[in-house]
């Protein structure tokens, strides 16, 4: 940014002063006397370059001060302003290679984006095709996933009455379509209301479960059994996760992998992002003791986890499965 030119005058006036009062000749003559000294006496000569260095630091400071109070500095660049360039470049890009009917977004915290993808009714390239394209695009988006679907498909969910993408697949969802008209359609009210229902009834299913074996980890833990306690952990994790991932997909994902499920179920329900903790990073690392542990219970018998280890797990998985409830019922209302 460029700066004030009366700043620019106001910063030379302020150093030339300095030399005015030290004329270069005598600065010359103290530093010569200074190199020619062998005592260890400090001649006059040598205190005038030193009120000359104090006064040009004294000057410099005063710039920096009067520079720091007039600058205008740019506005930093926030995540969340980058993230919304990096998806306007995606889209342009994928619009570019594939027949795309409509793009519809979820975000969340996090800064991470799911991109739904619907096909263009009319214009045919294979899916696999399609998702090899996308995956390549991706490579250097890692907040952003895509799911891709035909059209035909997502008018069959939205006719069933699909219980998440009959209400993601709406106009004020959709970042692009290809058509000025938005013609997907709706559901049948009373059959969304029934399929909301059922989604209703298979949470609680395997919230119960969850709870059940949270619970069980409790128990061994008392019992001084910390790695029965930590096997128990995961399973109540990955049925928190398979949870949220049949209530809304309609079907489960086949793995025991917390941080696989993690990464489908957060399509599904956001807000889970980061319940285990704030931070990212920690958050994974805790997934993953949870699921080393479960690893290592099942096939080391000689496999032990200290006390210390296990509360942190213990702590935040109760945390994690309480929180969830209170998301799902956000999402219900």
């Amino acid at each position: 940014m460029k700066i004030n030119s009366i700043h620019i005058l106001d910063y030379e006036n302020e150093l030339t002063s300095v030399f005015r009062h030290y004329p270069l000749e005598l600065i010359e003559a103290s530093l010569s006397a200074l190199a020619l000294n062998t005592t260890a006496f400090v001649l006059e000569e040598l205190t005038i370059t030193q009120l000359c260095m104090q006064d040009l630091k004294n000057s410099i400071q005063r710039c920096l001060l009067n520079f720091q109070q007039h600058h205008n500095y740019p506005e930093p660049i926030i995540a969340e302003e980058i993230n919304l360039k990096n998806l306007q470049s995606l889209v342009k890009l994928f619009t570019g290679f594939i027949p795309i009917g409509y793009i519809f977004c979820n975000h969340y915290k996090q800064n991470n984006y799911w991109l739904t993808i619907v096909l263009d009714q009319y214009l045919y390239k294979p899916l696999e095709e399609v998702q090899n394209l996308v995956n390549f695009a991706l490579k250097n988006h890692s907040n952003f996933n895509c799911a891709i679907f035909t059209y035909g498909t997502m008018v069959d969910y939205i006719n069933n009455a699909h219980f998440y993408y009959s209400n993601l697949c709406i106009e004020k969802n959709c970042i692009y379509q290809s058509q000025p008209n938005f013609i997907l359609g709706t559901p049948n009210p009373t059959l969304l209301a029934a399929t909301k229902l059922k989604a209703k009834k298979n949470f609680k299913l395997y919230y119960r479960k969850a709870n059940i074996f949270l619970n069980s980890a409790k128990d061994f833990f008392t019992q001084n059994e910390y790695a029965m306690s930590a096997f128990m952990l995961q399973q109540a994790c990955e049925f928190s996760f398979n949870g949220i991932i049949t209530t809304f997909k309609g079907k489960t994902i086949k793995s025991h992998d917390l941080l696989i499920l993690r990464k489908h179920a957060s399509h599904y329900l956001p807000s889970l992002i980061g319940l285990f903790h704030d931070h990212p990073k920690k958050e994974i690392k805790i997934l993953s003791q949870i699921q080393e542990a479960y690893i290592n219970a099942r096939y080391d018998e000689q496999y032990q986890i200290s006390c210390e280890e296990l509360i942190v797990l213990l702590t935040a998985t109760k945390k994690f499965i309480n929180d969830i409830r209170f998301i799902f019922e956000e999402q219900f209302n």
